[in-house]
């Protein structure tokens, strides 16, 4: 028997009398920002490994690196 992995959020939503709502697969734009997303992280880890640097240490530097035109902290962008 196959068990969905949203079937607890459809339980806790019915108890809670909320909608739980889920993204479709084919929605465009959550899918060019994943692909965006993955894009980013492939450069990334190529050149860490092309530096011979640990890729997940790179990843967190560019996460930690201050962006311009945001205006909030790192811990206020962490727990957005």
């Amino acid at each position: 028997m196959y068990l969905s992995p949203t079937l607890p959020f459809q339980s806790i939503s019915r108890e809670w009398e909320s909608k739980h709502m889920t993204s479709s697969p084919k929605h465009v734009k959550s899918i060019s920002k994943a692909k965006a997303a993955a894009e980013i992280v492939k450069k990334i880890f190529k050149k860490a490994y092309r530096d011979n640097k640990d890729p997940w240490l790179a990843l967190i530097d560019q996460r930690n690196v201050p962006k311009q035109g945001v205006n909030c902290s790192l811990e206020q962008r962490l727990m957005a």
